[in-house]
């Protein structure tokens, strides 16, 4: 017999982990459905382009986004098949599995080497959702990626506020944002421990997640369209938007909520009233955050479809949301209604076809058409998504945002939606608990949720609300449902053809007998009599009964209800009752009986003199006014004087309420309560000019001031606006600002500065818009302070945030990183510390030494790069900086690298070429070699003619001099020597290298000055 469907409220669960459930077997690729896989192709492969995949995504200023390209990867459709599943890993092409080693690497590597308590909100639970689903569907580095998931769940626990909600690096705020992206891990997660079988974790993983979904219960706040609407902003307090409403539908999804749950009801309702996606306008909405939006509500209604459970009847579902007008009530101007597939043309970028390509009985006006077809739309094509607007927060987050609508991601995790342990992915039974898996038959169908009957047997169909027996084919054909059997053969008493009686199924007793009165068989109640009792009045009641009262049975229809007209009015009466006459039915029904000036009373219709209304109308609302102002009066006349009904609290007698950190407030007595506030003499909530003990001034309450010590001032020591005076925004009067050509702008802007965590991993202090603008995150001021740093042995001056982040060792002496110009042992000069100095046998100079160099152009006509303020020193003047270039300078006595201006002074031309030129040199010893040019000079060589340096036949080593009349004869007298005996003069070399003698003296130190300058070059 098929089980109703259970709700995880109903089933006691604390969490539920999501995915998508098992899609049904018939492939539905539509024309639409292949544009869609095709778009999904495109954005993957522009993200790979970019390097995202094996670089990990640009920092989105709070940390990188690297799981969520990664989990769009993850998360593609299988095929273009409406019904495809997500391909995860195991099932992913040899292109995605590379994409996904390369992602799953970086970030695995990336948690590994993190601090444990280096909490970040939107990085952790992207990183969860991607490790969780890769580990899930077979990703090969299993111990690495469970590794990487543990070590994330264990440092979200316990920066979860108390009040539920999680903050950007911690718990201090109270921030649905970073929220809604944990929750998502978490739920990704949740499924990673259901097969596992970490108990531990698991138990936390539902522990947190259902603390979350209490604090979207407790935080819903009314907008005023209805009174049973409620949504969310970025903050709890903050005007709600379309993206934080959707991120709270989600997380009490995610916390176990069913969706006919009346929180989660009130969210929808918010969402049904304010449904968008062809443009993001209103409700507190972040111009860059369409695409957040767009998954925060995509992920829901996913989740809610995948999910089984029906909408209860009055209930706001998936298929209801885009298909109230904007001109309807409540009106909402800019509310969208669905697209139309039969009339849409096909996106731009992927063909010219006009209205009517997307027609398909399966493509039907819905949700995800909406959302799709817009993202279709906004893809280049290169593959970028980019809104409209053309504003997004991080381009490699909004790609991933953007494929993974529509890809209808739910963050890769697992619905178990009747709680038997395993998700419905690889559950047989998705709404039926059977953990053991049973399918006796083989068709797919665990056996706790298979109707399939015997073969040959006849089932019981509902066709137009009349049950009969009859195949299972027929009962197809004739377009009914199967249900339970009992409705076809209800137990009857039966008389049967031997003269007994029992009870039996209706079917079985139309074979054997005869259907008599239940009473027959002694399991039912004797009828029920019209009874006359002694006072004359008739009631419905058992015989016996009507005995014991000492009444008399009478003609049953005298105790038939009637609407009678008599002396008292209409009312309903028994017909032996009634004192005057019977009239219709209708006269007798409660309406809401509106008099002449709007007011009404709940009475018979018959009764009514004015104009008859539905009952509801009478009832009692929280009226708000067009000006603003609450009462209690009646629908009716709420409506008839232009009001709207509003939360009941409205009009509650507003009390002064003091919360926890001492500000004062004018709220009612269930909202201070709520908040842990206490009621406070009115006094204290009386709005004043408060002069604080550091100068300032505001506008605050009495209450306020006085606990923040400072004293009532004159009301224009407050009146002072935020002017912006060319590019600075400084506090003042107006007429300062005006005198001073400046313009008013938001008072924000002149807020004091904050330290702002800036993506680039810097800190700076920046007033707080300003660090919005730079996309940075608010700090605690002393990361951001100034200090001495040993980063790797080299000591920086640098903010606290980035001396930790690099790795730095703090120091306590500043003077450590006071900057020196330090001289080094080769002549150079660098700006750096005292110790760094010392190391590299540096000596300390003035710090102007290292500064920015000029050319100089000295007294004695040389030039020379130097500080500016040295060369004044020396009475030298600033030259153009080309004479201080070094250069190649030919002159008429040789070659060599200087100045330009060297050059200039002694009459030489630069030239690129002849410094290393082989040119052939007469050495000072009176030979010959082949040198080039600047290392000719460099000795005191000269240039000489090539053929001087041809070798001369036998003397293979080097040519005598051959000019001069001294030239190639060394005289013994001389030092020559005779190596071969005698005194003679010798005729050629110096030395004869067949005796093996050493070189003399005056040529070993010629060639040691050659070799010298060898190694010089």
């Amino acid at each position: 017999m098929k089980r109703p469907l259970r709700t995880a409220a109903a089933l006691g669960l604390g969490a539920l982990a999501l995915t998508l459930a098992p899609a049904p077997a018939a492939a539905q690729i539509t024309n639409f459905s292949t544009d869609v896989a095709t778009a999904i192709d495109r954005g993957l492969d522009y993200a790979d382009n970019e390097g995202w995949f094996d670089n990990g995504c640009p920092p989105a200023g709070h940390g990188d986004g690297t799981g969520l390209i990664a989990l769009a990867l993850l998360e593609k459709r299988a095929d273009a098949n409406q019904n495809a599943l997500s391909q995860g890993y195991a099932d992913a092409n040899a292109v995605d599995q590379a994409r996904m080693d390369a992602a799953l690497a970086y970030i695995i590597n990336r948690v590994a080497a993190s601090d444990p308590n280096d909490f970040q909100a939107y990085q952790d639970g992207a990183d969860l959702m991607a490790t969780s689903l890769y580990y899930r569907t077979g990703g090969p580095d299993q111990a690495g990626a469970i590794s990487a998931i543990n070590k994330i769940v264990d440092r979200i626990a316990p920066n979860q506020g108390a009040h539920g909600y999680w903050c950007y690096t911690d718990g201090s705020c109270r921030d649905s944002s970073t929220t809604q992206l944990v929750m998502a891990g978490l739920a990704a997660a949740r499924g990673v421990y259901l097969g596992n079988g970490d108990v531990a974790r698991l138990a936390t993983v539902d522990a947190l997640t259902l603390n979350a979904r209490n604090a979207y219960v407790a935080n819903g706040q009314a907008d005023g369209l209805t009174p049973d609407e409620r949504g969310h902003g970025y903050n709890v307090g903050n005007a709600s938007s379309l993206q934080q409403t959707a991120s709270g539908v989600w997380s009490q999804l995610a916390g176990g909520a069913s969706h006919n749950d009346p929180e989660v009801q009130g969210y929808l309702r918010w969402l049904y009233h304010r449904y968008q996606y062809s443009q993001f306008t209103a409700h507190g909405n972040w111009s860059q955050s369409q695409y957040y939006y767009m998954w925060a509500f995509e992920k829901a209604m996913s989740y809610i479809e995948a999910s089984g459970v029906p909408t209860d009847p009055g209930n706001i579902g998936p298929d209801d949301i885009g298909t109230l007008p904007p001109a309807d009530p409540p009106a909402f101007a800019d509310r969208d209604l669905h697209l139309d597939p039969a009339v849409s043309p096909r996106a731009a970028t992927f063909g010219p076809e006009g209205p009517g390509y997307y027609a398909d009985p399966d493509e039907q006006p819905r949700w995800y058409f909406d959302l799709a077809r817009t993202l279709l739309d906004n893809q280049d094509a290169a593959g970028l998504f980019t809104p409209a607007n053309g504003q997004v927060w991080n381009e490699c987050a909004s790609q991933a945002y953007a494929i993974l609508i529509l890809a209808r991601s739910v963050g890769g995790g697992c619905i178990d939606t009747d709680g038997d342990g395993i998700c419905d992915t690889e559950d047989n039974c998705a709404t039926d608990p059977n953990p053991d898996q049973i399918d006796s038959d083989g068709d797919g169908i665990g056996d706790a949720c298979d109707d399939d009957p015997p073969v040959g047997d006849d089932v019981c169909c509902q066709v137009c609300e009349v049950q009969i027996l009859t195949s299972a084919d027929q009962c197809r054909l004739a377009g009914g449902i199967q249900v339970d059997h009992e409705l076809c053969c209800p137990d009857v008493c039966c008389a049967l053809r031997d003269g007994s009686v029992q009870m039996l199924h209706a079917d079985e007793c139309l074979l054997r007998g005869q259907v008599v009165s239940l009473d027959r068989c002694g399991d039912g109640p004797p009828p029920d009599v019209c009874c006359q009792q002694p006072d004359g009045s008739v009631v419905t009641v058992p015989a016996g009964a009507c005995e014991a009262a000492d009444g008399q049975p009478v003609d049953v229809e005298i105790c038939e209800n009637v609407c009678c007209h008599g002396p008292e009015g209409y009312q309903v009466t028994p017909v032996g009752q009634c004192q005057g006459d019977p009239v219709g039915a209708a006269l007798c029904e409660e309406v809401c009986c509106l008099d002449a000036d709007g007011q009404g009373h709940v009475g018979p219709a018959g009764d009514c003199e004015g104009e008859p209304a539905p009952v509801e109308l009478c009832e009692e609302v929280c009226c708000v006014d067009p000006e603003g102002n609450a009462r209690i009066t009646s629908a009716a006349d709420c409506e008839a004087t232009g009001g709207q009904p509003a939360d009941p609290m409205w009009c509650e007698e507003p009390i002064c309420c003091q919360f926890r950190d001492g500000t004062t407030l004018t709220t009612s007595l269930e909202t201070c309560r709520a908040e842990g506030g206490v009621e406070v003499a009115g006094e204290m909530c009386r709005e004043v000019c408060c002069a604080l003990p550091d100068g300032t001034a505001v506008t605050q309450s009495a209450g306020w001031c006085a606990r923040n010590e400072g004293a009532e001032a004159p009301a224009d020591v407050c009146d002072r606006i935020c002017c912006q005076i060319g590019d600075e925004a400084v506090e003042t009067t107006a007429e300062a600002c005006e005198a001073e050509q400046g313009r008013p702008v938001p008072i924000e802007w002149c807020e004091e500065p904050v330290c702002c965590l800036l993506p680039d991993g810097t800190a700076a202090t920046l007033p707080p818009l300003e660090c919005e603008a730079a996309r940075g995150m608010p700090a605690e001021p002393d990361l951001c302070e100034e200090v001495c740093c040993d980063i790797e042995g080299r000591f920086v001056t640098v903010s606290a945030i980035e001396c930790e982040r690099n790795g730095g060792v703090r120091q306590d002496d500043p003077a450590l990183c006071e900057g020196i110009c330090c001289a080094l042992p080769d002549g150079s000069r660098v700006e750096t510390d005292r110790e760094s100095c010392a190391a590299q046998d540096g000596q300390e100079a003035p710090i102007e030494w290292c500064a920015d160099e000029i050319c100089c152009a000295l007294p004695d006509g040389t030039v020379q790069n130097m500080p500016i303020d040295r060369c004044e020193a020396v009475m030298g003047r600033e030259a153009p900086p080309a004479m201080c270039a070094e250069v190649c300078c030919v002159w008429p006595e040789g070659i060599g690298y200087m100045s330009m201006a060297a050059c200039e002074d002694r009459g030489g031309d630069p030239s690129d070429e002849r410094c290393e030129a082989i040119t052939c040199c007469a050495l000072p010893d009176g030979t010959f070699e082949e040198l080039p040019g600047a290392e000719c000079t460099a000795i005191d060589g000269r240039i000489a003619e090539a053929r001087q340096c041809e070798p001369a036949v036998g003397e293979p080593d080097r040519n005598p001099l051959t000019s001069g009349p001294d030239l190639g004869t060394i005289p013994a007298s001389d030092g020559g020597g005779s190596f071969g005996g005698g005194g003679d003069s010798t005729q050629g070399c110096a030395c004869d290298a067949g005796e093996g003698s050493a070189p003399a003296p005056i040529a070993m130190l010629g060639l040691l000055g050659l070799l010298a300058l060898r190694r010089r070059r």
